[in-house]
C-alpha cells in the first residue's frame, strides 16, 4: 500500500488548522504545492518506463541533478504534464466516451485510442478507462 500523508499533518503544515473549517481560510500557492506533492508521493512511478519515455530525466539522473525518476515526477514531472507510468487505455471505452477521438482516427490523425491518449488525452485530463 502506498503511503499517504495524513490530512491532519498536511493541514497543520500549511496553517489550515483543524476541521471543521469555516470556509474563510486561505492558503498560498506554495502551501497548495506542498499539499499536492504530499499526495503525488503516493503515486507509483515506473522508473524504467519514465526514464525511457523522458530522456531528459535520464540525463538529469546521470548528471546527479536528481536522485530518482520518482523524485523528478514529484517535484516537476506531474506539473509538466508527464505520466508516472505507461497508461493502459481501454480502447472500446475510450472511443465510446470520446467521439472526437473516433473522428481523429477515421481522419488518420491518430492511429488508435492509445495513440490519442499518449499524445493528448493525458494532458487534457481524459481518463484512460472507466476504472
Amino acid at each position: 500500500m502506498a503511503y499517504l500523508t495524513p490530512f491532519s499533518v498536511v493541514s497543520s503544515s500549511i496553517g489550515l488548522g483543524e476541521p471543521p473549517f469555516d470556509g474563510e481560510r486561505r492558503i498560498t500557492v506554495s502551501a497548495l504545492l506542498t499539499v499536492l506533492r504530499s499526495v503525488i508521493r503516493a503515486v507509483p512511478v515506473d522508473e524504467v518506463w519514465y526514464c525511457q519515455t523522458y530522456p531528459d530525466v535520464t540525463e538529469a539522473l546521470e548528471a546527479g541533478d536528481i536522485k530518482s525518476a520518482k523524485e523528478h515526477f514529484v517535484e516537476n514531472g506531474y506539473f509538466e504534464g508527464r505520466s508516472p507510468s505507461e497508461p493502459t487505455v481501454d480502447e472500446l471505452w475510450y472511443l465510446a466516451t470520446n467521439p472526437d477521438v473516433v473522428a481523429g482516427i477515421e481522419a488518420g490523425v491518430f492511429a488508435s485510442a492509445q495513440d490519442h491518449f499518449d499524445r493528448h488525452g493525458y494532458r487534457e485530463g481524459r481518463l484512460p478507462s472507466a476504472a
